[in-house]
């Protein structure tokens, strides 16, 4: 089985059997309980457990890289800091961590690297019959559908 992840602060995944978004968000403090904010650092930790609890023994987990990500410095940190969180999971899982950067499996899904999110959208919802909305879990559809086809089981660190 193959569990495919395009972290953010909105985490898209996929396996063969399902999909979804995980909201990493910490909460922000407010009237009600809890009152307090959480610390920053819970995205972490809320995805490590997540993966764990996802990956088995020997899985593959396939992971949308960032190596091109040119947004801002804090969402850099976080996209950095996701990635450690997935990877520890994977060690703890016994898992395989592979990472594909997005210009590459974009490259073969599409033909093109310079791929924009409403048309991957768009393009999961006709071509994989995907009926949500959210860009991030389509983006995670394409990486399974990618790794299913040409990526897993090689070496695409």
């Amino acid at each position: 089985m193959i569990l495919c992840i395009d972290p953010g602060t909105l985490t898209g995944w996929a396996t063969p059997t399902g999909s979804g978004v995980w909201n990493l968000a910490p909460l922000k403090a407010r009237k009600r309980p809890p009152a307090t904010a959480e610390p920053e650092q819970v995205r972490c930790g809320r995805l490590f457990t997540l993966v764990s609890d996802e990956a088995r023994d020997g899985q593959r987990v396939v992971v949308e890289g960032a190596a091109a990500f040119m947004r801002g410095k804090a969402a850099v940190k976080v996209s950095h800091e996701l990635r450690g969180a997935i990877k520890a999971a994977c060690h703890y899982a016994r898992a395989v961590y592979e990472e594909v950067q997005p210009q590459d499996w974009k490259r073969t899904m599409f033909g093109r690297a310079n791929v924009l999110p409403d048309e991957y959208l768009a393009r999961a919802q006709s071509d994989l019959h995907y009926r949500g909305e959210s860009e991030d879990e389509a983006a995670a559809l394409w990486l399974l559908t990618w790794a299913t086809r040409y990526g897993a089981g090689r070496d695409v660190e």
